[in-house]
């Protein structure tokens, strides 16, 4: 995210100063003034609304009392023929309120008709039409009072027009009244071109409007939202949409009818002048921004120019020209930033000289790095070569061969084996061979562990298509240690031969009393089996010169690895040096420049001095994790009482502020290297101290005890302890599971305990608790191991 400049934040704060409580102000006018235009247009809307409404009540009104009038005659003088159409014309061509008045009788036909324009003609087309089924005749007969009916198109006149309906005793009158009168009385109400009111019936179609083709077409009002909100009896003011703009209507109800008046404004004629007076006050706004933006850009430029030549300066800086010349300044604190800056750079080109040099140097520290790895990678490839022809040894072997570890999990089996066992790669054997989950009782690679014998059985193995029938032999696979990392195992089938063997002794069973007849039968027999033995033997062969191949091959690999484990010695050793060097003059400079130096700079040369010092500690533990592997071991009798005490007397003694407690039992000794084994607790011991170093009571513990009728070591702590999912990488190399800030180290403490357990021989596991604290086991031979005349070893 950029940073703000500082011409636009003092600008910025200059106008919102000036400007904003002008426009809050201005804004404050206008809705008020929006707010008094708004009411009186709504003020004058309901006004004009309710006088429609009286004039349309009264409109209403005289044709009623004339009706009555008419109702009353056919009551006392009858109705019947032209006598109907004479009375007719007395009461109503004076006043000229009906279209038409019918009589009808009770059940609802038209006994006599009366139109205007025909006086003194009854329609006889009209007389006994039944208007029963209408719904303004039902409701009048129904309730037995005045009913209004809903408004319709005459067919007489094409005008609009609603009936009439008084009840008498001898059935209704009925008269239609035109409505063109409506629309002379809205038109007189007319406000202006684009203000006017209007008549709505209850269906929502317009029955009076200025507009007199929208009334003949009864367009229907019912879309616009003032019209629909009072055909649901809300009446009042609204804004809604129309064609060309928008409106501010009111609308009022007429009781007898259910009719609306609708009195609708243009909002954009309402407001004009509003609107004008907005756009003069926004003019007059822009103005004094303008001019306050003028003002506060010219302050504040003369204030800001000497950082901007200050910001050039810098770039030029980047850039590496540090010739640059003070910048003049009008005022005391840009002037004492310009003299800082100019010494900043003459500081900066005395460093950049010296980073000069030293890069030069660590450029050649990594060319000759670069071709010892190269040399490295080498060799590698040359082991890669040889670990493929071992693969395509292995999978030209006529017999099934597999490797398995300590754990009895195949790591390793040839494409026979995979053949007749099937695929048992990552799988404990006893799960492909007997479909069990612990050892089996005679497992030969167990006892090869055992005594370091080859041991040789016969198994039968129930597969899909029945039991078969292998022959096992196992024998110890060591590392250059003499420790005992896996186990060989040759299978050969002999389902055959069993077979055959069966064969033999079924017919041996029957030679007393078949001799004569199974001669030539067990002679074929005795032939099989003869070459049976035959190709045993040849296979015996075979597998005595695999043997002695991979033996040979055997020889040729520790070679080459006490080749490689010279060459990381001689890597090591020559790292030395040009480390010296970096350590050496990164401490003269400092002892030598420390008052010229900024505390950056120094804080620099001292992470080169102690990444110098972590490498040698490193490059210290990778030439003892080598000699660990390399060195030829003396066994006798230990006492590890007496190492752990001295080693504990060590630790306190480097650190006599800690305040820890050693448990350490007496007695206790083992059969082992007395130089390995006192690296093994200086590790265990010492890992124990640094993972402790955070508690205030810190308890360490060296003991003994026996697990599963074996004498087991322990090393305990009450430290930061582990997460035992990791539990797999405590004894890798350069494998840590805690941050190097938190606690220091180089990762192979653990891994020199591995090696040295391995060449005595024995297991080393651990177990932990984050928080609580961790523990370390491991097991020693309590007697010298014999060495089997068949086994052979690998390279570590």
């Amino acid at each position: 995210m950029g940073k703000r400049s500082i011409i636009r934040a003092l600008v910025s704060g200059f106008l919102l100063a000036a400007v904003v409580p002008m426009l809050v102000v201005t804004l404050l006018v206008l809705m008020v003034n929006h707010a008094n235009t708004r009411a009186a247009v709504e003020k004058q809307n309901m006004q004009v609304a309710r006088t429609v409404a009286v004039a349309v009540t009264n409109f209403l009104h005289e044709p009623v009392v004339v009706l009555e009038g008419v109702k009353n005659l056919a009551r006392s003088r009858g109705y019947a023929g032209g006598e109907f159409s004479s009375l007719v014309n007395n009461v109503i061509m004076p006043d000229h309120y009906f279209q038409s008045v019918m009589m009808l009788n009770r059940r609802g036909k038209v006994v006599a008709f009366w139109g205007a324009g025909e006086p003194g003609r009854n329609r006889s087309d009209l007389l006994g039409v039944d208007f029963s089924a209408t719904d303004f005749v039902r409701q009048t007969q129904d309730e037995g009072r005045l009913v209004w009916s809903n408004t319709f198109i005459s067919p007489t006149t094409g005008e609009p027009s609603i009936n009439l309906c008084l009840p008498w005793e001898e059935g209704l009158v009925v008269g239609e009244i035109p409505l063109a009168g409506l629309s002379r009385i809205v038109d007189q109400t007319r406000i202006s071109s684009t203000s006017y009111a209007y008549l709505v019936d209850r269906q929502g179609r317009i029955i009076a409007h200025p507009d007199i083709s929208l009334v003949r077409e009864q367009a229907s009002a019912s879309s616009i939202a003032a019209v629909r909100q009072g055909l649901q009896g809300k009446f009042g003011t609204y804004s809604y949409p129309v064609k060309g703009g928008k409106e501010i209507g009111s609308v009022l109800g007429i009781a007898e009818t259910g009719w609306l008046v609708v009195v609708g404004q243009n909002e954009s004629e309402v407001f004009g002048f509003l609107r004008k007076t907005e756009l003069l006050m926004l003019v007059g706004l822009t103005v004094a921004f303008a001019v306050a933006l003028g003002l506060s850009l010219l302050v504040v430029t003369r204030i800001t120019r000497p950082l901007g030549q200050l910001q050039a300066h810098s770039q030029l800086l980047a850039a590496g020209d540090y010739d640059i010349a003070p910048i003049p300044a009008d005022y005391q604190e840009i002037s004492l930033l310009s003299d800082s800056f100019h010494a900043m750079a003459h500081a900066v080109r005395q460093r950049e000289h010296e980073l000069k040099d030293r890069n030069e140097e660590l450029a050649m520290v990594e060319e000759e790095l670069r071709q010892q790895l190269d040399e490295y990678l080498k060799s590698q490839d040359e082991l890669l070569s040889e670990k493929n022809k071992l693969e395509t040894i292995l999978a030209c072997m006529g017999d099934g061969l597999s490797i398995q570890d300590r754990e009895f999990r195949v790591i390793l089996q040839n494409e026979y084996h995979r053949q007749i066992i099937g695929e048992a790669y990552g799988k404990f054997c006893y799960e492909v061979y007997e479909k069990s989950d612990r050892i089996c009782d005679n497992c030969p690679v167990a006892s090869a562990y055992a005594d370091g014998r080859v041991h040789t059985l016969e198994r039968r193995v129930s597969m899909d298509d029945g039991d078969h029938y292998f022959e096992i032999t196992a024998s110890p696979l060591r590392d250059g240690t003499g420790t005992i990392v896996a186990g060989i195992e040759l299978v050969r089938e002999i389902t055959g031969r069993r077979r055959t063997e069966e064969e033999v002794r079924r017919l041996n069973d029957e030679l007393e009393q078949r001799v004569l007849e199974r001669t030539r039968e067990l002679s074929d027999a005795n032939q099989a089996l003869q070459e049976e033995v035959r190709q045993r033997s040849a296979a015996q062969e075979e597998i005595s010169w695999l043997n002695e191949d991979l033996e040979r091959r055997t020889h040729a690999l520790e070679e080459t690895n006490r080749e490689l484990e010279a060459f990381s010695y001689s890597v090591s050793h020559d790292l030395r040096a040009p480390l010296r060097h970096i350590e050496g003059f990164s401490r003269l400079l400092m002892e030598e420049s420390a008052d010229r130096l900024d505390p950056h700079s120094q804080d620099y040369l001292n992470r080169v001095c102690r990444a110098s010092q972590r490498m040698s500690v490193l490059i210290d533990d990778l030439l003892n994790l080598s000699r660990v592997t390399r060195g030829d071991m003396h066994r006798q009798q230990v006492n590890l009482s007496r190492l752990a005490a001295e080693i504990a007397a060590d630790l306190q003694e480097g650190s006599p502020d800690r305040s820890v407690t050693f448990v350490i039992a007496e007695g206790m000794t083992a059969w082992g290297d007395p130089h390995l084994l006192r690296v093994l607790l200086v590790n265990l011991l010492g890992n124990s101290w640094k993972y402790t170093g955070k508690c205030e009571e810190t308890v360490i513990e060296f003991g003994c005890r026996e697990i599963d009728r074996e004498k087991v070591w322990f090393v305990k702590d009450n430290g930061v302890g582990f997460n035992m999912a990791y539990a797999d990488r405590l004894f890798g190399t350069f494998q840590r599971l805690h941050h190097s800030s938190d606690f220091e180290g180089t990762g192979i403490g653990l891994a020199t305990v591995k090696r040295i357990i391995n060449r005595h021989e024995g297991k080393v596991w651990g177990e932990g608790e984050v928080g609580v604290g961790a523990t370390f086991y491991f097991t020693l031979p309590s007697q010298p191991a014999k060495e089997s005349p068949f086994s052979f070893t690998l390279p570590a």
